[in-house]
């Protein structure tokens, strides 16, 4: 992210940032029509996580298996079919 934004400065160029998350997310959203989570490793036994649905995409967060199922335990009704993810779970 610096450098991207340090050469943005230099060469005086437009830089945006992308969540990368969310660009899965709405690709398997795309492909499968129905809610879902992604993860992606963040090393040390972390993920970064999160769902989307047909009306929303939640914030990502950077939690460890025990939270991410406790947050799939408290939103049954989001209808979540798929899990994508990487990594070793």
């Amino acid at each position: 992210v610096s450098t991207g934004k340090n050469l943005s400065q230099l060469w005086e160029i437009p830089v945006m940032g992308v969540n990368s998350l969310e660009c899965y997310a709405s690709f398997y959203f795309a492909r499968s029509k129905s809610p879902i989570a992604i993860l992606i490793d963040g090393k040390q036994s972390r993920y970064y996580f999160s769902t989307k649905t047909e009306t929303q995409f939640t914030p990502t967060l950077d939690i460890n298996i025990e939270e991410i199922k406790e947050v799939l335990s408290q939103n049954k009704n989001t209808g979540i079919h798929e899990i994508y993810y990487s990594g070793k779970i």
